[in-house]
């Protein structure tokens, strides 16, 4: 999907610019977008050991 890429783009061309806890936001959702869209913020939270505050941002919209 054209959405799939334009995300993939998005974050791996700001990966060395994330922290370390976006980072592993960014390579968790890296790994399977598809998953990582149909998932709530609070399982990817749970699924990266983050909080729910640091998986919105790539919430659509927001800083990616």
């Amino acid at each position: 999907m054209s959405w799939s890429i334009d995300i993939i783009s998005c974050i791996t061309d700001r990966f060395v610019e994330l922290t370390a806890t976006e980072k592993r936001i960014a390579q968790f959702i890296l790994d399977d977008v598809a998953a990582a869209a149909e998932l709530p913020i609070a399982e990817i939270a749970r699924l990266t050991q983050t909080s729910q505050a640091s998986v919105t941002p790539f919430c659509p919209g927001a800083r990616l």
